[in-house]
């Protein structure tokens, strides 16, 4: 968050709150919710000698989980081609999350039916390997591909599992 006081230098400004951790970073300060709930930001600024003390209160809400995609797609209809030609699996927030965070995916299985037997190819990272680009490309039209127990982790080191995503082969 960016702290400031109009006229008052940023080295005399201290800040607190409550049901957080505030530390300074540059000239920005770092805030670390503790728990759900309220959070009352304070901030004190030396105005040439007098110290006065400014706060506000913030709603502390969860974070989102992000949405799995492969090529921008949640699901649906997709050419074989088209799904041979991705990298992996993203992990991207809901458009309507107003902040910049990132998640990367971890891990992730890929399901199909081959044979009338159900294959399973498990991946560490959010890139697709030779196993699971060998079962895809093993597939003909109508095929389902579903990838399914996608983890993915954010800034904080939590750990969110994702939905699956269920593609069908045109």
């Amino acid at each position: 968050v960016e702290i400031s006081v109009a006229g008052v230098a940023p080295n005399k400004i201290e800040a607190s709150a409550t049901n957080a951790s505030l530390e300074p970073r540059g000239s920005s300060w770092i805030i670390k919710p503790k728990r759900l709930g309220n959070s009352i930001v304070s901030v004190t600024a030396d105005f040439d000698g007098k110290m006065t003390t400014f706060s506000k209160e913030f709603r502390v809400k969860a974070v989102p989980d992000p949405i799995a995609t492969v090529n921008g797609q949640k699901g649906g209809m997709i050419a074989k081609n088209i799904l041979m030609a991705q990298s992996g699996v993203a992990a991207t927030m809901p458009p309507d999350f107003e902040f910049d965070l990132q998640f990367t995916v971890t891990s992730f299985t890929i399901v199909s039916v081959v044979n009338s037997f159900v294959k399973e190819v498990p991946v560490k990272g959010n890139l697709f390997n030779q196993d699971a680009r060998s079962l895809i490309g093993g597939l003909g039209k109508g095929s389902p591909v579903y990838i399914q127990d996608i983890k993915a982790v954010g800034p904080d080191g939590s750990v969110r599992p994702l939905s699956t995503i269920n593609f069908k082969l045109n």
